[in-house]
């Protein structure tokens, strides 16, 4: 049903205390050199959150600025002038220019106060967006929250979305009964 090449996958999850106690786990194993399948993350675009309720925004962030070799960006729009300001800078440096950027806070604000939403509020809560996205062969795991990005094994075009997948089901693992998981692919239109 999911239009291929799929290009990258955002994932929104519930913040349990299953997954927080593995983000902490693996960042660390990370820190240590511990962590088997971890890649050089050269090239990979990444940026940490600090803005609060916005990691659906870092998400989509992540992923757009990671595939700029198959998207083409309007010179004038929002992504392409945010990676040329800030493809020199650290993960730190490039989430303080997100939360000084005027254009996305004006874009954001515009788009959140159009949406109607009828859903129980209590059930949107402690949820958190991620992005999954092949780069240089690797699918990486883009989670503003986390020290760096995550390596979870090759990739290519041809199965991103079927390593996503995968790499889904080891969040639903670690929550069993809890139903909060969405996913949204970024794809070709049909």
């Amino acid at each position: 049903m999911v239009p291929q090449p799929a290009l990258a996958v955002l994932l929104l999850y519930p913040l349990s205390d299953a997954a927080e106690n593995h983000r902490r786990t693996e960042d660390e194993a990370i820190e240590k050199g511990e962590k088997k399948d971890q890649a050089d993350a050269t090239g990979v675009y990444y940026m940490h959150q600090t803005v609060g309720n916005a990691c659906g925004t870092v998400g989509l962030t992540h992923a757009v600025l990671n595939l700029t070799d198959k998207l083409q960006l309007t010179p004038d729009g929002f992504f392409h002038k945010f990676l040329t300001s800030t493809k020199s800078m650290n993960f730190d440096e490039r989430a303080q220019a997100l939360e000084q950027n005027d254009d996305i806070s004006v874009e954001h604000e515009q788009i959140a106060s159009a949406g109607v939403t009828d859903g129980n509020e209590a059930m949107n809560t402690n949820l958190h967006f991620i992005a999954l996205v092949g780069v240089n062969g690797s699918l990486w795991e883009l989670d503003g929250r986390r020290k760096s990005p995550v390596c979870h094994g090759p990739t290519s075009s041809e199965t991103l979305l079927r390593d996503a997948v995968r790499v889904v089901k080891e969040f639903m693992a670690r929550d069993l009964g809890e139903v909060r998981f969405n996913m949204v692919a970024l794809a070709p239109a049909e």
